[in-house]
């Protein structure tokens, strides 16, 4: 979810600096002060910036080494879809298809960076299974007939 709000924020980041006329319009008022366009704008762009920038970043160094097509976005895509139904309805509402696609882009091309030099042999995942001793605990409340059941069940 921290996702759809970064690209929430970034949205309103770029929409704010097309505002950003050098003017003080007035687009709250308070009793105790008035925020103005300029100081909004300001504001989201200390907020957010670094994150933009970073994500700018990483994309462009990226995307220099992986490659992540647009059959690998439009899956990832319908996997959001099916997790989030309504939600994903909404962010693509606030934030438009291409903003989505670029943060499942991006976050495609992290996962391939971090996977590059993970290798697993078969020896490895052998061991791994043959000594993997999960904690189960099972609990359970006996008593002397089905009815005392329904009973304690109802």
């Amino acid at each position: 979810m921290r996702k759809w709000m970064i690209v929430a924020a970034v949205a309103a980041v770029f929409g704010l600096s097309a505002c950003n006329n050098g003017d003080s319009e007035v687009i709250v008022k308070t009793k105790d002060g008035n925020i103005t366009k300029e100081e909004f704008y300001n504001e989201m762009k200390a907020r957010v910036g670094k994150e933009v920038i970073r994500d700018l970043v990483h994309e462009k160094v990226l995307s220099k080494k992986y490659k992540v097509t647009d059959k690998e976005i439009d899956k990832e895509i319908e996997n959001l879809k099916e997790m989030y139904g309504t939600q994903y309805d909404l962010a693509v509402q606030q934030n438009g298809e291409k903003a989505i696609r670029d943060m499942v882009k991006l976050d495609l091309l992290r996962q391939k960076a971090a996977m590059e030099d993970i290798k697993v042999t078969d020896k490895e995942l052998k061991d791994y299974y043959k000594n993997y001793k999960p904690k189960i605990r099972a609990s359970h409340i006996l008593v002397k007939d089905e009815k005392t059941a329904k009973e304690i069940k109802a």
